[in-house]
């Protein structure tokens, strides 16, 4: 499972927190998980979310950020972020 969300003040989006907090009551042990995100100064979203999977038992993946809108480059680590996590999926 892949969850992202900007940064929004310091937070992640509220709707994302709602979301994640609907899967508390969902077994996710052992299940794969990814947190991502964009930002501008800090890495907040992607943390809060990567320490909730983590906290309902999901196996995390690295987690990936971009700063700002995504180019060229940062388009090739998402796709290689997604395939580490398709791997983790798979084993």
């Amino acid at each position: 499972m892949a969850i992202g969300s900007p940064n929004y003040k310091d937070a992640m989006m509220p709707t994302v927190k709602k979301f994640l907090e609907s899967l508390a009551g969902i077994d996710l042990r052992g299940r794969a998980g990814l947190a991502f995100g964009s930002y501008g100064w800090g890495l907040e979203a992607i943390e809060d979310i990567h320490d909730i999977l983590s906290s309902y038992g999901m196996e995390m993946v690295q987690d990936f950020g971009v700063k700002g809108k995504p180019e060229d480059e940062e388009l090739v680590e998402c796709r290689k972020a997604g395939s580490a996590l398709a791997r983790k999926i798979k084993e």
